[in-house]
């Protein structure tokens, strides 16, 4: 059976990353990626070639980009079912494989930190500056802490929380990071957000991660009814208004959230429940998943 690289999701520290605070991200199992040795759509092999072209005139010493291409060249193709725009990590995801395949071995164990440089410098093609978060969560298939001292480290046993699942809920819109996150920058412009920002939010963004890594299910669930309700009031432009009715409906019961799920503004909404057949009655077509 040949090897996948599996999607991500951010759980946690979506545009707070940018000011420095933690963020947690798990690999999702549903969708991934997989080399393929032929016979896969052309648009796919004409997209990794360009992508190779990239990794071949960086001259990255650490990646052997001739195979590659000789390889794609031949009929070698990555077949993914990870939806495009949607805040899955599709772009990590082919990194990663390229990466685990055609990375030129060294002597030396390599740390944590140099993967995610390579890996970053890699999808770089795909966001012009990444961070190399998601390819990492792909490549190692494990969970992915960002500190705020800009440290990432594994997080081998995360099992969730007994009582609460994860679930998505799919907006039917794909959509583009950059815009989004441009906009969130000008945003901290606004002295009353920012300091509403960085007074409670960023503070609930860590007391999250830290109840969801310790399996504290009520710490959890009052910090993430804080996460939820700030970024109804408050990230409006990531929000699509046909989804606002069902983020209010949640707010208002004790049994589900939602919460942006990377950029917002399409894609996949994310969601936590205590009972999920309430919440596929309250919300309609879900798709509840495990990390």
């Amino acid at each position: 059976m040949p090897k996948v690289f599996p999607s991500k999701i951010l759980l946690f520290g979506e545009y707070t990353i940018l000011n420095g605070s933690s963020a947690l991200a798990v690999p999702l199992q549903q969708f991934f990626g997989k080399w393929i040795p032929k016979d896969g759509p052309e648009i796919n092999r004409k997209a990794l070639i360009a992508f190779a072209n990239f990794l071949l005139a960086k001259e990255f010493k650490f990646l052997d980009t001739n195979k590659l291409i000789y390889d794609l060249n031949n009929g070698l193709n990555f077949e993914s079912n990870i939806p495009i725009g949607y805040g899955m990590g599709s772009s990590g995801s082919v990194s990663a494989a390229i990466y685990s395949s055609y990375k030129i071995e060294t002597q030396n164990d390599q740390s944590l930190s140099i993967y995610r440089d390579e890996l970053s410098q890699m999808e770089n093609f795909f966001h012009g500056n990444s961070s190399g978060l998601d390819p990492l969560v792909s490549y190692l298939n494990k969970a992915i802490l960002k500190t705020p001292d800009n440290q990432f480290k594994k997080v081998d046993e995360l099992k969730g929380i007994d009582g609460i699942d994860i679930f998505l809920l799919d907006t039917k819109q794909s959509r583009s990071t950059a815009p989004l996150v441009k906009k969130y920058k000008a945003s901290l412009e606004d002295k009353n957000f920012k300091s509403l920002l960085e007074s409670n939010y960023i503070y609930q963004v860590e007391l999250s991660i830290k109840a969801f890594i310790n399996a504290d299910k009520d710490s959890f669930f009052e910090s993430l009814d804080q996460i939820s309700d700030f970024q109804y009031h408050h990230f409006k432009d990531m929000i699509l208004e046909k989804n606002g009715k069902a983020w209010t409906e949640a707010l208002d019961t004790d049994f589900c959230r939602l919460k942006l799920c990377g950029a917002g503004g399409g894609g996949y909404i994310l969601g936590f429940s205590k009972n999920n057949e309430k919440t596929k009655e309250l919300l309609g077509e879900v798709r509840f998943v495990e990390i």
